[in-house]
């Protein structure tokens, strides 16, 4: 990738309002609603309290902010063809699901966390985009390393996970799925900088992995790996430049290796061959799928039934989730809401492709890399159709790549007929 210097200033009150709504929205403050130092507490009563309060506040910030930004989030809903039949069949779920109210609410908060990314990411462009996520990863770190002197007993974790970083969530795998994106961001916004000022950028990054292998979270590190990988593929098989088809060969020999040592690596992080129950959870899942497979069981809806009730006992822990964004949208609008979700991220992946190319520019490469490491999250989290969920602004922002991408390729071409 080639560094490249901004071609417009960007506001740094914008990108620290951003950074600060993304920091609220990961939700740092609940370990102190929890009593005790135990790693896993089962009452989430306050826990769920201060989230309604955060997020509703949050939902007012964001609304007022798409509303003075109104402009940036048309420009980048008009990019998203498959976007609003995809919404008008949520809303339509809504009807068959279990509180069509609630789940009306549920798809509103949703689309208000999306179309504030949008909004947010053309507001800031792809180097203030990732100069948001930065830092807000940095604040985490601050804070989280106080946390560890203050108060040390929690910051590393105890029962479970004794000795791992967690700092100011209420566990290591929540810090390290934030720290995660911070990586990649901070990764590429020093890849993008003038030269003379990338070394206080790569000392952000060093501080940054540094707390995330501290976290010891073993599906973090193996996610980055995989995303890192995807990536390399990518960008490598995209041009003959520099190797390209090199790095590319070598990082699908790379992926082609963990499939065929897969029960080896996840031994060596520390993992089975379950994910951490995730597996189990998805094939007592399947079966609801199944049970209305065209239409889903409503927007917000399957976790509203009795029979989802008993999931968390047959489990023996409190999945409160899919802990797969995919099975989440089957499970929710059935194979119809999921394919139309699915067609409207291939228009993002295949402008997030387009970026991970040699030769082009860091920055934007990086909120394309962003993407994919989202893409790869939600084979192991429900960070897709679910509200009160940061990684949603996320998937916001990725709606921008398709906008960039069109206006990088209307300057090539403006710029080869000039050439010509």
């Amino acid at each position: 990738m080639t560094p490249q210097k901004p071609t417009n200033a960007v506001d740094p009150s914008a990108v620290w309002g951003v950074a600060l709504i993304l920091l609220a929205a990961t939700g740092p403050l609940y370990p102190l609603l929890i009593h005790g130092w135990s790693e896993w507490n089962t009452d989430y009563t306050a826990v769920q309290q201060a989230r309604r309060m955060v997020w509703a506040l949050l939902y007012l910030c964001m609304a007022i902010q798409i509303w003075r930004w109104r402009e940036a989030a048309r420009r980048v809903l008009l990019a998203q063809p498959v976007l609003p039949f995809a919404a008008a069949w949520f809303a339509a779920s809504c009807l068959w699901g279990p509180s069509p109210v609630k789940g009306g609410v549920a798809l509103v908060q949703y689309a208000i966390i999306l179309v504030f990314g949008g909004a947010a990411a053309m507001r800031l462009g792809p180097l203030g985009l990732l100069g948001s996520i930065r830092l807000m990863g940095l604040v985490v770190v601050a804070a989280s390393a106080v946390m560890a002197v203050v108060a040390p007993l929690y910051a590393f974790g105890q029962h479970v996970n004794t000795g791992a970083l967690r700092g100011i969530y209420i566990e290591k795998n929540h810090l390290a799925q934030v720290l995660s994106y911070a990586f990649v961001a901070a990764l590429f916004e020093a890849a993008a900088a003038p030269r003379e000022g990338r070394a206080r950028l790569w000392l952000g990054v060093g501080a940054i992995a540094a707390a995330l292998v501290a976290a010891r979270s073993s599906v973090a590190l193996g996610q980055l790996l995989l995303g890192g990988a995807l990536a390399l593929s990518v960008a490598g098989l995209a041009g003959l430049r520099y190797g390209g088809w090199a790095v590319g060969a070598a990082a699908l020999a790379g992926l082609a290796a963990l499939g065929a040592t897969l029960p080896a690596t996840l031994a060596a992080l520390g993992e089975d061959m379950t994910l951490n129950g995730r597996t189990e959870l998805w094939a007592l899942l399947w079966p609801h799928v199944e049970a209305r497979p065209l239409i889903g069981h409503g927007f917000f809806g399957f976790w509203s039934r009795p029979e989802a009730a008993s999931i968390p006992d047959v489990l023996g822990w409190n999945a409160r989730g899919a802990h797969n964004g995919w099975i989440t949208a089957l499970l929710t609008t059935g194979v119809i809401g999921a394919g139309l979700w699915a067609l409207h991220w291939s228009f993002i992946v295949a402008a997030a492709l387009r970026t991970l190319r040699p030769g082009g520019d860091a920055a934007l490469a990086g909120c394309g890399a962003l993407a994919i490491a989202h893409l790869v999250w939600s084979m192991f989290e429900a960070n897709q159709l679910t509200q009160m969920n940061w990684q949603g602004l996320i998937a916001g922002a990725a709606m921008a790549l398709p906008v960039w991408a069109r206006a990088g390729a209307a300057a090539r071409r403006s710029a080869a007929r000039a050439v010509g």
